[in-house]
């Protein structure tokens, strides 16, 4: 039950007036108005680092943390002005942070790039040679499934979702954040005691009818029934039907059909078929981050596209930048001609 409660951090802000918290649990405003799984999502597919709210001097030695009087934890994502962070109760939900200490949520092992990047202060401004000296003495946080093993279950249960379509991604969560949250509004009232709030300001003699504990859809940008995210685990196309810009029903052979090709819209649900299984191209549709070449996912919800990175921006493969250039010093070049040849040959190979 408090691991669906907490669910509700998928809403809303903390501001440092309040709380002494600052910031926000999603990774984009429009983000905070939607009431769904995101919470569970960014749990997981982020590096969070320890942080002290009151201490804004950008550090590597984040022990000092440890002991800060308020404590939270943060991304090092670029946060555009507006932290992006996690209390103790959210991250050790999934992780023993108790035994983990200093220590970073996610050091990613991949070879085009440094996990240890995404688990340090931007502002460090650090090179890829000082971040590749990092190795080893940054530790990843243990799961929590040793300590905590219903709260990991339920973590991974919600964030997963299963079935097509907004409601049913979302059901998992949802059925369990509505039994918990009556459970908790009904507790110390007996059978009778509690009715429906009236539609009408008007004295009443007779209750209305009992309630519903199903929440209504979480709302969209736009309508869809087509999964949301990339194919996880083997690369391999939807398999089913989704819906085109029209709301007409299409299949991934109709995404590279006739004269056109699609794939700057549906490689997402189609990555096989639009020969992107290790990650999509600038300009084409995503859902995080993690989709990206670039692993820049920018945009309102539901019209989110993978953007290069542009010149002097950290790098490390040339599909990041802009210039299609990703320098020896781990940099994008501001080279404007070689951005025109890439892209050009870009589109050749999608065509």
């Amino acid at each position: 039950d408090a691991v669906a409660l907490l669910g509700a951090h998928s809403l809303g802000y903390g501001h440092h007036d309040n709380s002494g918290h600052d910031g926000m649990w999603m990774d984009n405003e429009p983000e905070t108005i939607i009431f769904n799984k995101r919470y569970y999502e960014e749990i997981l597919r982020r590096a969070w680092r320890l942080r002290d709210p009151e201490d804004t001097t950008p550090t590597l030695d984040l022990d000092k943390h440890l002991d800060a009087p308020k404590q939270d934890w943060t991304w090092a994502g670029p946060n555009g002005g507006n932290p992006r962070f996690m209390l103790n109760a959210d991250i050790c939900l999934a992780f023993d942070i108790e035994a983990g200490g200093n220590c970073c949520t996610r050091i990613r092992d991949q070879a085009d790039e440094l996990g240890e990047a995404f688990c340090v202060d931007p502002r460090l401004n650090l090179t890829p040679t000082d971040i590749a000296a990092l190795d080893g003495t940054i530790r990843e946080c243990p799961s929590s499934a040793t300590v905590r093993p219903r709260a990991r279950e339920a973590v991974d249960n919600f964030a997963v979702g299963t079935g097509r379509g907004n409601a049913d991604v979302n059901g998992p969560f949802y059925e369990a954040f509505s039994a918990a949250w009556q459970r908790a509004t009904e507790r110390g009232y007996s059978e009778g005691q509690l009715h429906d709030l009236a539609n009408t300001c008007d004295v009443t003699t007779q209750p209305t009818a009992n309630p519903t504990v199903s929440p209504t859809d979480a709302p969209t940008s736009t309508p869809t029934v087509s999964p949301t995210g990339r194919p996880t685990g083997e690369c391999e196309d939807f398999n089913g039907t989704f819906k085109d810009n029209n709301d007409r029903d299409r299949q991934c052979s109709w995404v590279i059909s006739g004269d056109r090709n699609r794939c700057r819209e549906f490689a997402y649900l189609c990555p096989v078929t639009c020969d992107q299984c290790q990650c999509l191209l600038t300009n084409h549709v995503c859902e995080t981050d993690d989709d990206c070449c670039s692993a820049q996912c920018i945009g309102e919800v539901g019209n989110k596209k993978c953007e290069c990175r542009g010149k002097n921006q950290l790098c490390t493969h040339s599909d990041q930048c802009c210039s299609g250039e990703c320098r020896s010093d781990g940099t994008c070049s501001g080279n404007r001609n070689r951005h025109r040849t890439h892209q050009h040959t870009t589109a050749a190979a999608e065509m």
